[in-house]
């Protein structure tokens, strides 16, 4: 299907694609090639789908539906390009943060969550990278573009080439998303709250009111300046002339348009061998092209399961290796779960770890790659000889039925684990007290104070009983076990700046370093309650809840009953709005793997929560110990740390770390 055409009258004024007169060769009779509003909107959301969390996706599938269309498919080619190229190179920057650690103050860090704390702090070093990458932009691929001639009618018959781009709707689109791109993304009037946002001078009235001033927690993930900022320029100019009803071509992308659109019409050996290549670049591609869609899909859907479990295979192979060594990152995998948004299902972390950081599995599963390709050219082959295709395309489609079971045992979406029903025994335990039965911000703090134990039964710290424990030399931890069952301690980086620092100082120089610092989650303020007045019961916390809601696993487990003597280790997961416990992590095991093992369990086995003060996702630090508060003997600076918050628990909101 091709847009429909018009023949222009006369010279209109605003006509808006001219033919005959306008620049384009041969004269003849002039016409005007008017592109439907829905197509251009389906442009539009193909460059824009890289930042609606389906890049590529989104464009192939308008590449496919629409085999006739040159305007939508030339859009739909050129933004999956853009987008290929920006994941591609956020992969290459991300390297490094997935395989080394930067250490400062026994504390660690990834290097792009050092350049996000960098970036996110520093309006008017921000401000200069964003003009400097935007020059870049207009300098190095815009000009070059324009000078080499690289924009192009892409049709075979000039005078109904109505789609034409110039140098001048090129510069002038580009221009405008130069001015676009800050107004929608970056502005904090749109995006954030109008506080610490502002270019006034420091001291100055109004600091931080301004409505146009950018909103740097957009920028503490570093890859939205380099590549991101650019990727957006590009996509953002791409759909200025979408909007336009314009193509957007240069010149590599329109030579790839035109060798695709001749493959397609292919046949015989020309179509084999484009499917051959196919086959090669991407498996299931090349059985997709020859006509057998659904097998190529299958085939497709296989090759990506298999390469995940081979990419989080080699991540835990390379955290055993690395883990004699300081300063290598051990949770590669970890952190490409936590990127995809996926946990353990069915079984714990640490027997997903052992599962996977084995030998035998890592090369059962890159064999298993190796035999996805051969497949893949194999039956590709098959189906342009007579008679070949008829076993094969159930072996693909036998296998991804066999397989997606396996998977969804190992490894689970966290969004979906709302729509699972929690256990009985995930069930809040008889006897909350009825103040945790409704959580309000304006009434429940996150954190209780450092080392506070509440003067009710139901706010006592759950962690330690120092009076029935003997106090043992605790032996410390190596290293190399540091980090080795979960990701680096959510306690790193920035963290150094947060409500770990502030869990030793007294109340009042907490809450100075609170009204300073706008990233500290707010504690209660033990300040009103030094004195509270008679038969008044304290404002209690999410944290005071916690250690009542886990207080009745910790029964059934007999929990400290089964721990070594002494035990320290420190764990960390997640909270959703929804009140859902997903995503424990070892941050700092002990030398006792079962003890580990049990405490992971523990967590895991409340399942369900009441949601956090202000319905917001939360990530807790929590420290499991058996010695006495504040004990000197603890092997590490975090676990002293945290021995001194209240029942060893910290909790941050995601959204703040």
């Amino acid at each position: 299907m091709e847009p429909a055409y018009r023949r222009d009258s006369s010279s209109r004024p605003g006509t808006p694609f001219a033919a005959a007169g306008r620049g384009y060769p041969g004269g003849g009779p002039a016409f005007v090639q008017i592109v439907p509003p829905a197509w251009r909107a389906l442009a539009s959301l193909c460059y824009l789908s890289g930042f609606l969390s389906i890049p590529v996706v989104f464009p192939f599938v308008v590449w496919m539906l629409y085999p006739r269309s040159r305007y939508l498919r030339g859009h739909a080619l050129v933004a999956g390009m853009i987008q290929a190229i920006g994941m591609a190179l956020t992969f290459l920057l991300r390297v490094p943060g997935l395989l080394f650690l930067i250490e400062e103050n026994q504390f660690f860090m990834t290097p792009e969550q050092f350049a996000g704390a960098l970036f996110s702090t520093d309006q008017l070093g921000t401000l200069v990278l964003l003009v400097l990458l935007t020059v870049a932009f207009i300098t190095f691929i815009i000009l070059p573009a324009i000078a080499g001639g690289q924009t192009a009618v892409l049709t075979r018959r000039p005078r109904r080439g109505a789609l034409r781009v110039t140098g001048d709707d090129l510069m002038l689109a580009a221009l405008a998303a130069a001015v676009l791109t800050p107004l929608l993304f970056y502005m904090q009037g749109v995006w954030g709250p109008m506080s610490g946002g502002g270019f006034a001078p420091a001291g100055s009235e109004g600091q931080g009111d301004s409505f146009f001033g950018l909103h740097l927690k957009y920028f503490e993930d570093p890859y939205r300046l380099f590549p991101g900022h650019v990727i957006l320029l590009w996509s953002m100019t791409g759909l200025v002339l979408a909007v336009r009803g314009r193509l957007h071509f240069f010149g590599s992308a329109r030579r790839l348009f035109i060798r695709f659109q001749r493959e397609h019409r292919a046949t015989g050996d020309a179509r084999y061998r484009a499917a051959a290549w196919r086959a090669l670049i991407l498996p299931g591609w090349g059985q997709f092209f020859a006509g057998q869609r659904l097998a190529g899909l299958g085939t497709l859907a296989v090759f990506l399961l298999a390469s995940l479990f081979w990419v989080l295979s080699a991540g835990f192979v390379y955290g055993r290796i690395v883990a004699d060594l300081p300063g290598y990152n051990t949770n590669f995998s970890w952190n490409i779960l936590s990127d995809l948004g996926m946990r353990a299902n069915a079984v714990s972390d640490g027997q997903l770890r052992d599962l996977l950081a084995s030998w035998w599995t890592f090369a059962g599963l890159s064999l298993g790659l190796a035999l996805v390709v051969l497949y893949s050219r194999y039956t590709t082959r098959q189906i342009f000889r007579p008679g070949g295709w008829k076993f094969w395309p159930a072996l693909s489609n036998s296998l991804l039925l066999h397989l997606v079971p396996v998977v969804a045992i190992l490894l689970i979406p966290v969004a979906l684990l709302p729509l699972i029903p929690p256990s009985q025994a995930s069930q809040p335990p008889a006897g909350i007290p009825r103040e945790f039965e409704r959580l309000d911000e304006d009434d429940v703090a996150l954190n209780g104070s450092a080392g506070r134990t509440g003067e009710d039964g139901e706010s006592e710290g759950h962690r330690n009983n120092s009076e029935r424990v003997t106090p043992v030399e605790v032996l410390p931890l190596p290293q190399s076990e540091a980090f080795a069952d979960g990701p680096e301690p959510a306690l790193s980086a920035r963290d150094e700046q947060r409500s770990l620092k502030d869990e030793s100082l007294d109340p009042e120089q907490a809450t100075a370093s609170e009204s300073g610092e706008k990233e500290f989650i707010t504690n209660a303020d033990d300040r009103a309650e030094e004195s509270p007045l008679k038969g008044k019961r304290k404002k209690q916390t999410y944290s005071n809840y916690l250690s009542v809601k886990i207080r009745a696993p910790e029964k059934d487990f007999r929990y400290w009953d089964r721990l070594p003597q002494p035990y320290s280790a420190v764990f960390e997961y997640k909270i959703t709005a929804a009140g859902r416990v997903h995503s424990v992590r070892i941050v700092e095991a002990s030398d006792y793997a079962a003890a580990d093992e049990l405490t992971v369990r523990l967590i895991e086995s409340m399942s369900t929560v009441l949601p956090p003060p202000g319905e917001e996702d939360v990530v807790v630090t929590e420290l499991f110990w058996n010695t006495g508060p504040a004990d000197p003997e603890l092997p590490t600076e975090l676990q002293q740390r945290l021995s001194q918050a209240f029942d060893g628990r910290v909790i941050e909101r995601e959204s703040e770390r």
